[in-house]
């Protein structure tokens, strides 16, 4: 099978949901597997990124107001 991104992705999207959070978890944990340095640059941006909120550089946005966003986009 040769499918380009978009096609993939046009396909990806189009599952239940799901089958689309089963799919990136896989996705994900296929990642952390095969790239030890990926997991250790993701901690890196964790401590970034709680440093930022912890000294109020971050913008920030409440649980409800997320999940909006989120099933905004995948409608």
């Amino acid at each position: 099978m040769n499918y380009s991104f978009d096609n993939l992705t046009r396909e990806v999207l189009s599952l239940p949901i799901e089958e689309r959070a089963a799919l990136a978890a896989r996705i994900v944990e296929s990642i952390e597997n095969d790239e030890p340095i990926i997991s250790s640059k993701w901690l890196e941006v964790a401590e970034r990124r709680r440093q930022e909120i912890r000294n109020g550089t971050a913008k920030t946005m409440n649980a409800s107001e997320v999940s909006k966003q989120v099933r905004r986009r995948i409608q």
